[in-house]
């Protein structure tokens, strides 16, 4: 319901159909230096629902007040909806934060896991052969990402050391070959001195 109250107290319009419960003019009123009243308004003889009556002043009380009436079923089946509402809401937005989290961790952790992977690889026998063998590693994520990560920064490093290695291990190699040459070449330089 609605109905219009002069400044004097006096009903000046109405909502209601078969006429106006004169009890409503004093069930709410409104306290000096309020900008509006909520109240509860019962039925004492229980034939209508509890009723919620708003009252705010017209031009600050100059001109009446206004009041608005709703029933509590209406107004708590509203907030059912919104509670569903909202409920569903933080639940595709709790939904949408998992996936994006997920795809996150994948981003992140794959080209992780496949770097961890080909350390476990880098072995002696791969660093002492002819070449290097080629480390197998992630594609650089900067080629699907668009920019250059610390993974990416990371794989290169791992590709330089492994060839540092490789190089040292070769050079290694090269002079374990000298020296044992070198050794055969005395052992047959003491032997022909006799």
């Amino acid at each position: 319901y609605i109905f219009l109250v002069g400044p004097g107290g006096e009903l000046i319009a109405h909502t209601f159909d078969g006429g106006f419960p004169v009890e409503l003019l004093k069930a709410n009123p409104l306290p000096v230096q309020r900008y509006y009243m909520v109240r509860q308004i019962v039925d004492t003889q229980g034939r209508e629902e509890p009723i919620r009556d708003i009252v705010v002043p017209i031009a600050g009380g100059y001109a009446g007040f206004a009041h608005v009436g709703f029933r509590e079923s209406l107004i708590l089946a509203g907030v059912r909806v919104m509670d569903r509402a909202v409920v569903g809401m933080v639940g595709v937005f709790i939904g949408l934060g998992l996936v994006a989290s997920i795809l996150f961790a994948r981003v992140v952790t794959r080209p992780l896991l496949s770097l961890t992977a080909a350390a476990g690889r880098v072995n002696l026998e791969m660093l002492q052969g002819a070449r290097a063998s080629p480390v197998d590693l992630p594609p650089q994520q900067s080629a699907t990402l668009g920019v250059e990560t610390e993974v990416d920064r990371l794989a290169d490093e791992f590709r330089r050391m492994v060839a540092r290695l490789s190089a040292a291990s070769r050079q290694l190699r090269e002079t374990q070959e000298q020296l044992i040459f070198t050794e055969r070449l005395s052992l047959i330089g003491t032997i022909a001195a006799g």
